[in-house]
């Protein structure tokens, strides 16, 4: 069963401004396994901002489910040789996956300077 689609269209010159402003901003939206490795160049910008896409867009397939302190760091996002995933941790995993396993599907492009990350919130049919 379909909980809910979520799509979010990001800018990654928003995020490299966000950055520039308030370095520290990076540990409030991002695992430190999310920006490893990273730096300034466009690509890595370009990554993190799909990156928080994927996010943004996981808290919209999820809502209104997702507890209101729902925090930014308890969605876990791998980038895997293009092949996004997103594991939900914290107690942002403990309320969705109390009885029934969640599967989020994710895809992802970029335009230009856009990303754009869609995520599809599935609880598998149980057949009964």
């Amino acid at each position: 069963m379909i909980l809910g689609i979520g799509v979010d269209v990001f800018a990654p010159s928003r995020l490299a401004r966000l950055l520039r402003e308030d370095p520290g901003a990076a540990g409030e939206f991002f695992l430190p396994e999310e920006i490893a490795g990273t730096g300034a160049s466009d690509e890595d910008i370009r990554r993190l901002a799909m990156v928080f896409a994927i996010k943004e867009a996981a808290f919209k397939a999820l809502a209104p489910t997702p507890p209101a302190r729902a925090r930014w760091r308890e969605v876990a996002v791998r980038l895997d040789a293009n092949v996004p995933s997103v594991r939900l941790t914290g107690a942002l995993a403990a309320t969705l996956d109390s009885a029934q396993p969640l599967r989020l599907h994710v895809a992802t492009d970029a335009h230009g300077d856009l990303v754009v990350a869609l995520v599809i919130a599935e609880r598998p049919d149980t057949g009964s």
